[in-house]
């Protein structure tokens, strides 16, 4: 792996980093605030403000203005999001510093993912760097504030001194890079583009990153009421990092192997972790939190980019952008619904609800899997 292909694996890595670095401190801030569930997800979600916009009309600009300077300004707005909660640790700046982090990105993934395509020498390597940078960077935040609120409790932990600081040497080394696409002609709005017979992959990852979005927005609130929030960090790192461990074998399955291993782990997760939370049972909840993990950012985002990957021909950004749309689709509406639902017939109601839609629509995605593979 050269410099460079390092370089932008950690840019991308620097950005998702700050994406859920607050998580463990959310219902403190909803507490202190007078929040609750359906609020706090409503406050997560805001994530999407910043991201689906972006992707939707800026998916494609680092063909107009470049891979780099793209990556520097996604960079700069993930630096800004983590300074907002550190001037004002509150649920209105929470609200602020998530739009900041959706930006940043939504400009990250489509223009980072074909830098490296057009970096390297090894391009059917990229699924893993992209996914290794992106899985490693949402689970590892979450996790670094939890440890940093072992050490010192406090509404602004040394974590996101920490995440400021690499991102900032990023932002340094950046420069140094080589731009290798600008078309001046382009417009500056590019809408996401699907390649044919990607709809499956899309709907796959959507639904599997619904679940992720529970355990991210919900599950800390029961948690917090079982007295285990101290959990929460641990429990986040492993619904996004275990991914990592299985990501390489994703890459070596079939695109139609890989989606199908996915559905099976995303449905087993949603039952240990209701299973778990019902009870209060810890190590429950973190069994069906990995095994979320392997799934979500395993088996189902690898085998999703993959193909996309290959089905993009020269769109890759626009593609990258439209297939990772389809997944924060997945990751935020659904955790809106469910935290709406949660607030008027009670949370595990709500979430036995999602339970079974979640059933249903993996069977029907199981099924147009095996009419395909005909």
């Amino acid at each position: 792996m050269s410099i460079k292909v390092f370089l932008v694996i950690s840019c991308i890595f620097a950005v998702m980093l700050a994406v859920n670095l607050e998580v463990p401190l959310y219902q403190t801030y909803a507490h202190t605030s007078g929040y609750g569930a359906g609020s706090t997800a409503f406050v997560f979600s805001a994530y999407l403000l910043g991201l689906l916009p972006t992707m939707f009309f800026l998916g494609g600009i680092s063909d107009r203005i470049g891979r780099r300077e793209t990556l520097i300004v996604a960079l700069s707005f993930a630096i800004m999001a983590t300074l907002v909660m550190m001037i004002s640790a509150t649920m209105s700046a929470l609200w602020l510093a998530r739009i900041l982090q959706g930006v940043g990105a939504g400009l990250s993934l489509g223009a980072g993912t074909a830098y490296l395509l057009e970096l390297t020498d090894k391009p059917h390597h990229v699924p893993l760097y992209t996914g290794f940078a992106t899985t490693l960077g949402i689970g590892s935040g979450a996790l670094m504030t939890n440890l940093a609120l072992f050490y010192r409790n406090t509404n602004i932990p040394v974590s996101y001194w920490t995440t400021v600081s690499i991102t900032l040497l990023c932002l340094f080394f950046v420069p140094f890079l080589p731009e290798t696409k600008k078309i001046l002609t382009s417009k500056i709005s590019r809408l996401p583009y699907f390649p044919s017979d990607t709809v499956i992959y899309s709907a796959t990852i959507m639904v599997a990153w619904s679940v992720t979005g529970v355990i991210i927005a919900l599950l800390p609130f029961i948690l917090e009421n079982r007295h285990l929030g101290a959990w929460t960090g641990t429990m986040v790192f492993l619904a996004i990092s275990t991914g990592v461990l299985v990501q390489p074998l994703a890459r070596r399955l079939s695109p139609f192997h890989s989606i199908k291993a996915g559905i099976v782990l995303v449905s087993l997760s949603f039952l240990f972790l209701f299973v778990g939370a019902w009870h209060g049972m810890i190590s429950v909840v973190l069994i069906g939190a990995a095994l979320g993990g392997i799934s979500s950012f395993g088996f189902s985002y690898i085998g999703g980019l993959s193909a996309v990957i290959r089905a993009s021909r020269n769109e890759i950004s626009r593609a990258v952008s439209g297939y990772f749309l389809s997944a924060y689709l997945g990751l935020g509406v659904p955790t809106i619904l469910v935290g709406s639902l949660g607030k008027v017939f009670g949370l595990y109601s709500s979430l036995f609800a999602y339970g079974i839609f979640l059933v249903i629509f993996n069977s029907v995605l199981w099924i147009g899997i095996n009419s395909i593979e005909r």
